[in-house]
């Protein structure tokens, strides 16, 4: 039934679209839940992948221990100085990252797969650590 007022072009467009995907409709949403759950999957299944590609792309290697981690920094935004990476693989990186909610380690039998947000922290946390305590101190001569 037409809406009065209302662009009858918009109501069949609106029809066709997924729900979670209409004007105004969240992702997140409860009319998104089956589209945010193949999103997840989706999501999951290609950040491993790209992060891989990209190793072996810019670095010319199977793995690059350090990328997921100054990768990670670039997408959160605490990384310092200059970024090696484009604003367009840090937008995608970051929208990957809040779709799946995790993020991606290296496992030596299947090379880059994906982790949840909490085991990914508790990685993060203490590669931070280990950095941090590896640093010289700068001394007074």
């Amino acid at each position: 039934m037409a809406r009065v007022g209302a662009d009858p072009f918009m109501q069949i467009a609106e029809r066709k679209i997924h729900p979670a995907f209409r004007r105004g409709g969240e992702p997140g949403g409860r009319a998104g839940d089956a589209a945010t759950t193949l999103q997840k999957e989706q999501a999951r299944r290609l950040l491993p992948a790209l992060v891989g590609r990209m190793c072996l792309e810019i670095y010319d290697r199977n793995w690059v221990p350090e990328l997921p981690y100054t990768l990670w920094e670039t997408v959160i935004g605490s990384a310092t100085g200059l970024s090696e990476f484009r604003a367009e693989e840090i937008a995608l990186f970051r929208m990957l990252n809040q779709i799946s909610e995790g993020w991606v380690r290296y496992d030596p039998d299947e090379g880059p797969v994906f982790t949840t947000r909490a085991k990914w922290l508790r990685s993060y946390a203490s590669w931070k650590r280990g950095r941090v305590r590896g640093r010289k101190r700068l001394t007074a001569a």
